[in-house]
């Protein structure tokens, strides 16, 4: 329903950060409710919210807000958009579903996080402490109405050094606990790869600008180049959703690799989704309900901060240099229609 896409008459107001969002996007919802509602029988509100978050205190997504605000509207942005997602919920519920039969989810951006020390009890806690920060910042809201108690004692502590007396983050009213306590009927989610994670030193925490990094008090590398990490930590999120959220239904709404432009790594593709979808194959025999499996993408897109040029993630290339942007198929294709074909992985 919402794909980093706003309005700029409603950016002009404040966007995400202001309250009355969550009686727009309402409006919003019943208009796609009413207009598709009979055709779509699986809606995802809004995707990645923790990027539209952060989008309200940096300079590195749309709408570009500035460092200003870090620690501040950001997580006004995600209180907003929890809410906004728990009113088109509740409208669904009330107005549409006897009718329609559809089911409704937010759509989370996921990553794995292995301790940089294996043998390090402060480095396993980073992988706690970043998944609070990453995921249960959304999803423990939507089991009981609140936020991590980690990720308030951060706040608490980078308040302190910063002397800041203002209420950074807000948590919920009674009303709306009950608003978005169990609003969704299954989970998506995005995965790709994972990150390293260790405590921050005092003097990075001291020299971090961003206050909402001084709140995580985590250093994270990434760690995509270990393919192994990956297929371990894509296991590693289904088992946090399953534990944290009591074994919900899960949908991987994109999963993939990118290819750099001009070589054929067709061999690393199929290597990558082989393993994924391994993963999947092991959690669905352990009782895990998967719905489905997205590969992103389809064809060769914009990547968002990317562009059009250095990260290809698509079964199809696409020359972008030719008006009639042509579409082709990658020497990996014949992979894919086998798999979705017969539902089977080929033998290597």
């Amino acid at each position: 329903m919402y794909h980093w896409d706003l309005p700029n008459i409603l950016q002009d107001l404040g966007g995400w950060s202001n309250p009355n969002i969550v009686g727009y996007f309402e409006n919003y919802a019943n208009f796609l409710f009413k207009t598709f509602g009979s055709q779509v029988k699986l809606w995802t509100t809004i995707n990645e919210p923790r990027f539209v978050a952060i989008a309200y205190g940096d300079e590195t997504f749309a709408p570009n807000i500035g460092e200003v605000f870090n620690g501040i509207a950001d997580y006004m942005a995600i209180r907003n958009a929890l809410l906004s997602h728990a009113a088109a919920y509740k409208l669904y519920k009330k107005k549409y579903f006897a009718k329609q039969q559809g089911e409704i989810s937010l759509c989370f951006d996921t990553a794995a996080y292995f301790p940089v020390n294996p043998d390090s009890p402060e480095d396993n806690e980073c992988v706690s402490k970043a998944f609070d920060f990453s995921l249960g910042v959304f999803t423990q809201p939507l089991k009981n109405g609140t936020f991590p108690q980690s990720l308030l004692d951060q706040v608490a502590r980078t308040d302190k050094h910063e002397n800041i007396s203002l209420k950074r983050i807000v948590e919920f009213t009674e009303s709306e606990k009950q608003d978005l306590i169990r609003s969704y009927d299954f989970i998506a989610f995005n995965y790709y790869d994972s990150y390293n994670v260790r405590p921050m030193t005092e003097d990075e925490f001291k020299a971090e600008k961003y206050l909402l990094n001084k709140d995580l008090g985590v250093k994270l590398s990434s760690n995509a180049d270990n393919m192994d990490d990956t297929f371990k930590g894509f296991t590693q999120v289904v088992e946090w959703f399953v534990k944290n959220l009591d074994n919900p239904k899960l949908f991987v709404t994109e999963n993939g690799i990118y290819e750099k432009p001009n070589v054929d790594e067709s061999e690393k593709k199929i290597k990558y989704h082989r393993g994924i979808l391994t993963e999947i194959h092991k959690a669905l025999n352990k009782g895990v309900v998967i719905k489905g499996y997205c590969v992103w993408s389809f064809m060769d897109s914009l990547e968002w901060t990317s562009g059009y040029f250095k990260k290809l993630f698509g079964i199809y290339s696409v020359d972008f240099n030719d008006p009639e942007r042509p579409r082709t198929k990658k020497p990996s294709f014949e992979f894919f229609r086998k798999v979705f074909t017969t539902r089977t992985l080929p033998p290597v």
